[in-house]
């Protein structure tokens, strides 16, 4: 049964996805569904794989609990999407007996819950065959959003870092906005932990912005010290 609990505040810097209506015909079969009423806040723990569940009306998040109990948004379904379809295609007896993950309700939603084994089931397979391929086109989907969303935290991440150490040798310098930084770009990657290549679409992006001008390793520029600050 869904639980309740104090909604949470979202990190503003939390990269988020909002997606709706990908499932749209799954309305064709409601009727073999049971319907549910999620009042907010209310809480369905993912990695059960008896069940998936359909948004007729509402807004559902996905939410990652960290191991230090940290909660973190990942996206936002709205209506029309069905949720926690991977358990269930992975097997209708699958449980995580450590759930990393939970859909919490939005606002009050209308929810219809199917049972996995209507995945399994031949007669219904043969009655509605675009059903499943529309189930496994939204799991693509998500799956390619959720790639794409990861490179660009680590690539934000990678931003903090090389302006946090560049800055460090702003303050060294003596606050010189025009300085030797004694390292080469080979060596500033190492130190990071990131690649060149990563590396060097950072630069880019600092210089594209007008935080840095040329860095090579016996001439910086700096052009905006604060921006530099806050990005690190």
């Amino acid at each position: 049964m869904p639980s309740t609990r104090e909604p949470f505040n979202v990190n503003r810097n939390c990269s988020t996805i909002f997606v709706a209506e990908q499932n749209a015909r799954w309305r064709e079969v409601l009727h073999l569904g049971k319907r549910i009423i999620l009042e907010k806040n209310a809480i369905i723990p993912s990695g059960n794989g008896k069940f998936f569940y359909f948004i007729n009306k509402g807004s559902v998040r996905l939410e990652r609990i960290g191991y230090d109990g940290e909660e973190g948004l990942i996206l936002f379904l709205r209506n029309g999407q069905i949720f926690n379809e991977v358990p269930a295609i992975l097997h209708p007896n699958f449980e995580r007996k450590h759930c990393e993950v939970q859909f919490c309700a939005v606002k009050k939603s209308d929810i219809y819950s199917f049972n996995a084994s209507l995945l399994y089931d031949k007669f219904f397979l043969s009655q509605y065959p675009w059903l499943i391929y529309n189930i496994l086109q939204s799991v693509a989907y998500k799956s390619f959003t959720f790639l794409y969303s990861s490179t660009d935290k680590k690539f934000i991440k990678s931003i903090g870092c090389t302006c946090k150490i560049i800055y460090k040798m702003y303050i060294d310098s003596g606050c010189k906005t025009v300085i030797e930084p004694d390292i080469s770009q080979h060596d500033l990657s190492m130190l990071i932990g990131i690649s060149r290549t990563t590396l060097y679409r950072v630069l880019k992006y600092l210089r594209a912005n007008n935080i840095i001008g040329r860095f090579s390793k016996k001439y910086l520029e700096i052009f905006d010290v604060n921006r530099l600050m806050n990005s690190s």
